[in-house]
């Protein structure tokens, strides 16, 4: 019976020590998506006013008066 015990002490010590690893690895694949979110938000921010400042270059251009031809 102590042998069964002793088994068991052994496993659930294993056990407890990989979910300890899967925690760790978890909350470092956490913090990179959160990292990568903060990256996306950040091109997307950039993205935003390359959009703008080009509207209104081609608003600026569709503004200015036609050139003499004739």
């Amino acid at each position: 019976m102590d042998t069964t015990a002793e088994e068991l002490a052994v496993l659930l010590a294993q056990y407890q020590q990989e979910r300890l690893e899967y925690l760790a690895w978890f909350e470092q694949q956490l913090q990179l998506l959160q990292t990568l979110k903060h990256g996306v938000e950040l091109l997307l921010l950039v993205v935003s006013y390359l959009i703008y400042y080009l509207a209104d270059c081609v608003a600026e251009v569709l503004a200015l008066s036609p050139p003499n031809v004739f």
